[in-house]
């Protein structure tokens, strides 16, 4: 499956929306004061069940009034679909209280750092392991005089 990330550029929530169904967030979320819940549910989830996996915020271009944001939401049972709040101070405050009160969110980071993070990881390894023998050679006194004194 692809991973989501808030880095590509999505013009309008219709196109977030599609991509996010194509991805398997295929259930529109609701949230009641009973809980989030979706169409012809058999039960509500309490915040504590459910992570978001990614959002995304979209500003009006003339009115302030019209920023929203977006939720893709992924239960503990597996389920996955999205939840849309207007966002700042035209939010739903029902929905907000409930998304305050998700404690796992995992935002995807942009597609190029997983890559940056490993190759940063290698280096850090390589560091460490000739850190170490370079130690090891020095208190073995196994390592030649005129290059014990180049690393003291």
């Amino acid at each position: 499956m692809e991973k989501e990330t808030s880095s590509e550029k999505m013009n309008t929530i219709s196109e977030c929306l599609n991509k996010a169904v194509h991805s398997g967030y295929s259930k529109d979320f609701f949230v009641s004061s009973g809980g989030l819940f979706f169409k012809d549910a058999e039960r509500y989830y309490q915040p504590e069940e459910v992570m978001i996996r990614n959002f995304y915020r979209f500003e009006g271009e003339s009115d302030p009034g019209d920023s929203s944001i977006l939720y893709l939401l992924q239960t503990e049972d597996g389920t996955k679909g999205t939840l849309l709040d207007a966002y700042g101070v035209y939010s739903d405050k029902g929905i907000s209280a409930f998304v305050k009160n998700i404690g796992r969110t995992r935002k995807q980071l942009p597609s190029a750092a997983p890559h940056i993070r490993r190759k940063v990881m290698v280096a850090m390894g390589a560091l460490t392991a000739l850190f170490f023998m370079l130690w090891y050679l020095r208190k073995s006194e196994k390592i030649p005089s005129r290059l014990r004194q180049a690393f003291s």
